[in-house]
């Protein structure tokens, strides 16, 4: 299983309209990376990306998830795909939110705002971070900049490392064009949207779309 641990805070300001489209092209981009050419497209890692949205979100719901497993129409799903994108919005937990779920966002809350009550949690890993928030002596609104800023820096670094801004490897690239060709045959996305979710240049895709 991967987990995509260092997308856990929302991007600068500037991104949050399409953040769910920017995460939704990452957790891609994960799958993407396992894929070793055309005849073994099967991710063999279960990938789970988790978005906690510090600032909110204009649907304001405390939990959302991007479940990719089939479903039919009564919405049971097949078990095929496991891979989810869970965005969790502590802003806005409430009384039917699950445990654990609503002790961490609880506890996120309360780290932004300064108005710990460590008695109301009793979870010791919770307690650890509370220390440790306690010794970085940085005000609620530094530490959700820092989250902010050292997330999408992240998201920047791993995307240059893995070299979805650079060469590829062989297989990769087969691989990746490989789903683009399904994308364009599935009509639904703009050859835009293509390039920007498989980080292939838009003249690529113009010349996979007359094949």
């Amino acid at each position: 299983m991967i987990k995509n641990e260092h997308l856990q805070s929302q991007p600068k300001k500037k991104e949050i309209k399409n953040v769910k489209n920017l995460f939704l092209h990452y957790h891609c981009a994960a799958l993407l990376d396992q894929i070793k050419s055309s005849k073994d497209y099967f991710p063999p890692h279960r990938v789970f990306t988790l978005v906690v949205l510090t600032s909110g979100d204009k649907h304001q719901k405390d939990i959302g998830i991007t479940d990719f497993d089939p479903k039919d129409l009564n919405g049971e799903p097949f078990g095929e795909i496991p891979h989810k994108i869970m965005y969790v919005c502590p802003k806005y937990v409430n009384e039917n939110t699950p445990e654990p779920y609503s002790q961490w966002m609880r506890a996120i809350n309360d780290s932004l705002d300064e108005e710990v009550d460590e008695t109301h949690y009793d979870r010791s890993e919770i307690k650890k971070i509370f220390h440790h928030i306690r010794k970085d002596n940085i005000t609620p609104h530094e530490r959700a900049i820092m989250i902010d800023e050292y997330s999408f820096g992240l998201l920047e670094k791993a995307a240059k490392e893995k070299g979805w801004e650079k060469g590829r490897k062989e297989g990769r690239e087969e691989g990746i064009l490989f789903v683009a060709k399904k994308m364009l045959s599935a009509n639904q996305l703009s050859k835009q949207q293509i390039s920007e979710l498989t980080s292939l240049p838009i003249d690529i895709i113009n010349k996979l779309s007359l094949e």
